[in-house]
């Protein structure tokens, strides 16, 4: 069935515990909203990590760094920095204990409760996960990945020859959903959706 909807649109975070939504994530996470403060890469200077209110006020440098994929948890922020060969990072919403979690080339980072999920770049696009307390990596799967998703136990992510797959969050249960799948994930309200060739789809996420 065709749906039209935009990734990246969605008012609030419809998946509990995430850093960030998935449709943000796949635009790149350039922005976030955690607990009445918008977090952002700021285009007008250099990319560095922001906050404000929603009115616009308070807008305050976090720190200067080329940041996307930002995700936000409790009084954390992840992202990945492009102003240091795309690591991940953590910052506390203040600005201190700014702390780099791995030395990989990454991208699509999804935080969601005390675990982060990430693709590596520089390990042919695969899937990795490690805990946000510490820098062991676990390898997820070994194909060339586009866009990750996380929502509950599943990871829902984007392969090479545009197929669309989920699996359990510990690399098992791997499921193939859809050959068509370009890129581009979101989910909202049980459903999870995606671009195609010839427009947007969408699936039930159970």
């Amino acid at each position: 069935m065709l749906i039209p909807v935009f990734a990246g649109c969605e008012r609030g975070n419809p998946v509990a515990d995430n850093g960030n939504t998935p449709g943000n994530i796949s635009n790149g996470g350039m922005v976030a909203e955690h607990d009445g403060w918008i977090y952002y890469s700021n285009g007008y200077h250099n990319g560095w990590l922001y906050r404000m209110k929603p009115d616009g006020s308070e807008n305050t440098l976090i720190v200067e760094d080329y940041a996307e994929g930002i995700n936000v948890v409790n009084d954390s922020i992840y992202y990945v920095n492009r102003s240091d060969h795309r690591k991940i990072y953590r910052i506390k919403n203040d600005g201190t204990e700014r702390t780099i979690l791995n030395e990989n080339f990454c991208t699509q980072i999804n935080v969601v409760s005390d675990w982060v999920y990430y693709v590596i770049v520089d390990d042919e696009h695969c899937i990795y996960k490690m805990k946000t307390n510490s820098t062991e990596q676990t390898k997820l799967n070994s194909e060339y990945t586009y866009n990750i998703m996380v929502v509950g136990e599943w990871l829902y992510y984007s392969i090479k020859g545009y197929q669309l797959k989920k699996m359990k969050t510990d690399g098992t249960g791997v499921v193939l959903l859809d050959e068509k799948c370009y890129s581009f994930l979101d989910y909202w309200d049980g459903k999870v959706y995606y671009l195609a060739e010839d427009g947007i789809y969408s699936i039930n996420s159970n």
